[in-house]
């Protein structure tokens, strides 16, 4: 805000000070629009000069009447009062600093009526010269720029350049040359900034004891000195906000210091909405159903086991890539985010851009919203959550809020009713799921989803009813969406083994009963601990939790040998309840023992399904029953294509690690369903372990039935659509399955990789196969891909990483020749992200041996040298 717009609003009543400030400062303040405006700050400054004392003081008196204002507001009006008591700040701040650092000379500077005609015509760009101290935005503090790294950067510079100006209008003023002449300009100007800086932080730290917002704003990671200054005049507030309490406790509790308002009444709509928004803390941390795969664990409530994360965060620019894990993995871990959303939910500019809230699948960016909207004081706030995979992805975000109220509540609220009835509270709005609305509505269909809801945003302050948005979207597409200027950008992190044993505790005591009957196992958070890579992800170390509580399973500590170990061994569990659910309580091991194979097939169907489309982590239900319809054959139920899209649906339905989202493209049709696992980890395992399983299958048959051809159709079908170097874990993963395969089997496996890469290019293997596309025919791409799976698995399962180039070549081809032609196939057929993954997997060693670059101790010449 700026100067003339701070002294407007602290003046709109024309109190006796203002109305005697406006005077001083030549009609700056009360000025009509349009009326000699533009002669405004020349005639403040003479103002200023001239009745320098009374001016300043009568600003201190506004600014302390300011402050006073704040008491008993909230919403707009006190976003409008904060904004300009801290810009009053500011500017007294710095006119008692020009005084200071100028000393006694400074009664010398009055204006003669010459030397102000003499400014008036010599100078016609005076008003452009002082317009930086009346118009120039104030920087101040917020949850992204907290007070030392406010007054370090922006302040600093702000001051600099207002003093610059001031000196610039004092150079005009006939007794400046006698100040100029005991003075060095540079040096006053240093002390001018010096000495504004100083005063300011004074004057911040007296009113973070008043105002709560000042005092959050200040505490942002910023330096000891610093906090223990602000919070030696706060210490109520310091020590709220340095408990230990969890769920986002402490957020509630700041930010109902700072809501003045009324506790809406129950049957008010803005009442139904908060006890709507507060019943989520009594619910489970997972949906009912799952509790069928584990009918003695208790869940422990969202209240009881919600573990707040930490964070990273930054504010959008040119040069941010919130979509690339590496640009995040730069920004400091944050760790205090109950103070980081309390600063937020206080800064003005909350209103006026969006949150994107970023983070991995099972990461909790959902639960967090529920979390949010169940916590946010309904005395200060009034908080609608939007799943957006649950309303129509084309309407507009207006109707996007309503649709969700109506499902909230059945239909009992209209968003325009509770906003008006709001009153002073401040709106939030949180949107669940951008990445589902943009698969929803398209790869452009909502590119510029965020810049409608800043114009929505826009619309509300206007009126006086401001809006905080938080939108919640996978991390790796939020390069899909254009984001507005001034929209905060944050992600979530993954849990530390504080965390990991915090909410593992909570588990162990929700389910103490059950351990002390022994029904359930106690899950030991050290050997949860060992399995980082998948404790870290909150859904993930809940599917842990589930595995090592089942007094029937391994111990977690038996599965540290090979990672592919523990995926192979959760899976099996959630499979073995699964069917065991199915059978009944007395089945038997032996009798599950074939359907829990067949379910997992279903299961690698889909992992395939996912991994083969475009963007290789979900799937649409239509797309998996197509899918199931060509790969699964008559003898197992395929002949009914209502069926098979049925028990396509049931194989993803039944596993909570399988996410399926819901979203609407027309309102009142049937919605729209994708799949896709929690983790992607747990696709690339499937994929691994049914090439392996299928590769094992086959040279098994192969070898039974002394070297004759085998059916290689489904196989093929498989590997021709993506090359598997992306991400390495595929690799990685077939790898540890293959060497847990007894000594004779990896040797016809190996057989058969050979026999199938010299007959790769033949005509005859491409000519005949199943009806599976999950991506368009493209002939060159089919044959790059699966060529380059071949010789990507057999390099990689070698026991010294290196394949003569013979033993895969076509038969009776000239072996050069056909390499050089193999890698030109590759180029023209696959994506520079998979040519560029291939080149980094495989190279050439010897000159005529293929190489696993992974496990090669040899040197390789690269494969673009082979073009």
């Amino acid at each position: 805000m700026s100067l003339r717009g701070a002294l407007r609003i602290l003046g709109k009543d024309e109190s006796p000070v203002i109305s005697t400030l406006n005077v001083l400062l030549g009609g700056l303040i009360l000025v009509a629009p349009g009326l000699g405006l533009a002669a405004a700050p020349l005639g403040a400054l003479w103002g200023w000069v001239d009745q320098k004392n009374e001016a300043t003081s009568l600003l201190h008196q506004l600014f302390d009447n300011g402050v006073g204002k704040l008491r008993g507001q909230a919403g707009y009006q006190r976003h409008e009062l904060l904004k300009a008591a801290h810009t009053t700040l500011v500017a007294t701040a710095f006119f008692d600093a020009v005084e200071s650092a100028i000393g006694p000379a400074y009664r010398s500077l009055s204006v003669t009526e010459d030397e102000k005609r003499l400014l008036a015509t010599r100078l016609p760009d005076a008003r452009t010269v002082l317009d930086r101290l009346y118009d120039a935005q104030v920087p101040m503090p917020s949850a992204t720029m907290g007070f030392e790294e406010t007054v370090a950067g922006p302040l600093t510079a702000y001051f600099t350049e207002t003093a610059e100006n001031t000196l610039s209008f004092f150079r005009g003023l006939r007794a400046w040359s006698k100040v100029r002449q005991r003075r060095d300009e540079d040096q006053l100007r240093a002390e001018i900034v010096a000495e504004a800086l100083r005063r300011y932080q004074g004057l911040y730290v007296t009113l973070a004891a008043k105002v709560p917002e000042f005092y959050i704003w200040a505490g942002l990671a910023e330096a000891a000195a610093t906090r223990a200054a602000v919070e030696q005049h706060a210490h109520d507030l310091a020590e709220l906000l340095d408990q230990q309490a969890g769920q986002l406790v402490r957020l509630e509790q700041a930010l109902r210091r700072m809501s003045p308002a009324e506790i809406p009444a129950a049957g008010s709509q803005t009442g139904m909405l908060s006890l709507a928004n507060r019943a989520v803390m009594r619910t489970p941390l997972v949906p009912d159903e799952s509790l069928r795969h584990a009918p003695h664990v208790v869940f422990p409530t969202v209240e009881q086991g919600y573990v707040t994360p930490a964070f990273r965060y930054a504010v959008t620019s040119p040069d941010a890539r919130p979509a690339e894990e590496a640009w995040w993995q730069k920004l400091p871990l944050e760790e205090d985010f109950d103070r980081f959303l309390a600063a937020y939910f206080a800064t003005p500019a909350s209103m006026l851009a969006p949150m994107l809230l970023l983070g991995h699948p099972g990461s909790g960016k959902s639960l967090l919203t529920r979390v949010l909207a169940a916590r946010l004081p309904p005395e200060g706030f009034t908080t609608v959550r939007v799943a957006l995979r649950s309303v129509d992805a084309d309407a507009p975000p207006r109707e996007q809020i309503q649709q969700a109220l109506d499902e909230l509540t059945n239909g009992r609220l209209r968003w325009g009713d509770v906003s008006d009835e709001s009153g002073v509270r401040v709106r939030v709005v949180l949107l669940d799921g951008l990445d589902e609305l943009l698969l929803a509505s398209g790869q452009h269909g909502k590119v510029g989803y965020l810049t409608e809801i800043v114009d929505f945003q826009q619309r509300e302050y206007d009126l006086q009813r401001p809006v905080a948005v938080i939108v919640t979207s996978r991390t790796v597409v939020a390069d899909r969406v254009r984001v507005p200027a001034g929209s905060t950008l944050v992600q979530l992190a993954e849990f530390d083994d504080d965390r990991i044993r915090r909410w593992l505790r909570v588990w162990n005591e929700t389910n103490g009963s059950g351990i002390f009957g022994g029904t359930v196992r106690e899950v030991d958070p050290a050997a949860v601990v060992r399995h980082a890579d998948l404790a870290r992800q909150p859904l993930l170390l809940l599917m842990l939790a589930l595995y090592a509580c089942d007094p029937a399973g391994a111990d977690l500590d038996a599965l540290v040998m090979a990672r592919a170990d523990l995926y192979r061994g959760l899976l099996d569990n959630f499979i073995r309840r699964e069917v065991g659910r199915s059978l009944g309580v007395n089945a038997s091991e032996a009798s599950m023992r074939q359907p829990a194979q067949t379910v997992q097939w279903h299961l690698g169907i889909a992992a395939f399904a996912m991994y083969n489309r475009r963007d290789g982590l979900r799937v649409s239900e239509a797309e998996l029953a197509a899918d199931f319809t060509a790969l699964l054959t008559e003898e197992q139920g395929a002949s009914d294509a209502a069926a098979v899209a049925e028990l396509a649906a049931r194989t993803v339905g039944q596993f909570f690690f399988i996410q399926a989202s819901e979203f609407n493209t027309v309102s009142g049709l049937r919605p729209a369903r994708t799949f896709e696992f929690l983790h992607a980890t747990f696709e690339e395992f499937l994929v691994a372990l049914h090439t392996v399983e299928l590769i094992g299958e086959l040279a098994r048959t192969r070898r039974s039935a002394l070297r004759a051809a085998v059916d290689t159709r489904i196989l093929r079908a498989l590997l021709s659509y993506r090359c598997l170097v992306r991400p390495t874990s595929v690799i990685s993963f077939a790898v540890e399955l293959f060497r847990a395969l007894p000594d004779e089997d990896q040797r016809a496996c190996i057989e058969l990789l050979d026999q199938l890469s010299r007959q790769a290019r033949t005509r005859a293997v491409f000519e005949h196969g199943v009806p599976y596309r999950p991506q368009p025919d493209d002939l060159v791409r089919a044959m790059a891909a699966y060529t380059a799976n071949l010789l990507l698995l057999r390099t990689a399962m070698s026991a010294n990483a290196l394949v003569p180039l013979a033993d895969v070549a076509a038969v009776g081809a000239d072996v050069p020749d056909w390499w050089r032609s193999t890698v030109r196939l590759w180029r023209a057929g696959l994506s520079d992200d998979e040519w560029d993954g291939l080149g980094a997997a495989l190279g050439v060693g010897r000159e005529t041996h293929l190489v696993h670059r992974a496990g090669a101790g040899v040197a390789t010449t690269p494969l673009g040298e082979h073009l």
